[in-house]
């Protein structure tokens, strides 16, 4: 199927931004070539340096069935899976640096189910940086656990206490032991957060982040549903409520829809250290904490992955050393399945947002749709 590339009207030229508009023709003529070989269902993107937006386009099918013809537009609407808790993740450190929290204190202190034994040395930290110990996410190692911690979500046996039926899976190390991915671990962040504040967490991000940010098209729960880009890995996900009879456990991993240039916002208040256009979410210290990496000698395996030390921030993942991508050392970013980045230079003020419709990972995706944006930096 042949298509083009859409193209929304944006504030600024790549010049005017700094950038080489002959980078943006290489991306574009990519990413249709990846959609046209039906490598991906579409993409869309937005992309900003100094706090100036300067692309904004999409390419591809709202969605993957074949009855639909729609297009992707620059402002569809995705769900962003697990940059949700790049949120949560700020969110907590709002409560840090108006000294409601302290990252060293135990998760025990605020929640009383992990006030035991096997669970008392737990720290905010750990959750904050996957490194708690916990069950992490199934699918993360080749060898199969005997008890998921997702199975808990829409298991109408289990414990009616999320968290009680989250810890009974054994522990997977001790805390600061390992790095090993857990979006389980944000829920409990967002329980904790809720016990603070008194706020679920979807409250708490849309009247603190959101809204103040001016991201109209970002909530956890969109109304505009005809603008919600359907993929195969997740068929027509926003059709299917959660059961009423399963186990309510709050979206501090997940949960949050977007759209590219709403993202984009998020990522430049984080770059622009704390603040944009004038409205201050967090202090600029928070951010430089939040993007310093706190981990050192903490090996990763997941995902075949062999990293004895793998680098972390208080939320954001860093990538200092990764050396496939073109990356300016200190910058960070998170990911979500599907496929939703959210990456930010703060050395070169660079901040990218691109949705790619795809089934699990596929690099000429991510890394090599990265290396053409950084590519073009002058």
């Amino acid at each position: 199927m042949k298509m083009d590339m859409i193209k929304a009207k944006v504030p600024f030229s790549p010049e005017e931004a700094g950038y080489d508009s002959s980078r943006l023709e290489v991306l574009d003529a990519r990413l249709k070539e990846l959609v046209e070989k039906k490598a991906l269902q579409g993409a869309f993107y937005a992309l900003s340096r100094h706090g100036k937006m300067f692309a904004n386009r999409a390419i591809g099918k709202q969605s993957f069935r074949e009855d639909d013809t729609r297009l992707i537009q620059p402002d569809s609407i995705r769900r962003i899976a697990s940059i949700s808790k790049f949120f949560t993740a700020a969110s907590i450190m709002k409560l840090v640096e108006d000294g409601r929290l302290m990252v060293d204190s135990s998760v025990s202190r605020y929640i009383k189910e992990f006030d035991n034994e096997v669970h008392r040395n737990i720290k905010i930290h750990h959750l904050l940086t996957h490194t708690s110990g916990l069950a992490p996410d199934g699918g993360v190692y080749t060898h199969p656990y005997p008890i998921s911690p997702w199975d808990i979500m829409y298991n109408k046996d289990a414990n009616r206490n999320w968290i009680e039926s989250f810890l009974s899976v054994p522990m997977n190390g001790k805390p600061g032991e390992r790095w090993q991915y857990s979006s389980l671990g944000f829920a409990v962040l967002a329980e904790l957060l809720q016990k603070v504040t008194d706020m679920p967490i979807e409250d708490f991000v849309t009247k603190n982040i959101l809204k103040p940010l001016g991201m109209e098209d970002s909530s956890y729960a969109p109304e505009q549903i005809e603008r919600i880009v359907i993929t195969s890995d997740h068929d027509e996900f926003w059709k299917n409520k959660e059961d009423e009879d399963s186990i309510k456990i709050p979206q501090g991993g997940w949960g949050l829809y977007s759209t590219a240039p709403d993202l984009l916002k998020f990522g430049e208040m984080l770059c622009q250290k704390g603040q944009r256009n004038g409205t201050r979410i967090l202090g600029r210290k928070t951010v430089e904490k939040m993007a310093t990496n706190v981990l050192h000698n903490v090996p990763d395996f997941c995902w075949e992955h062999n990293i004895m030390s793998h680098e972390y921030g208080l939320g954001p993942e860093m990538k200092y050393g990764d050396i496939e991508f073109l990356y300016t050392p200190g910058t960070f970013g998170h990911e979500g399945s599907g496929f939703s980045l959210l990456i930010i230079d703060p050395v070169e003020e660079l901040v990218a947002t691109w949705f790619v419709l795809e089934e699990g990972w596929y690099p000429e995706a991510v890394v090599g749709v990265s290396n053409i944006i950084w590519s073009g930096i002058l």
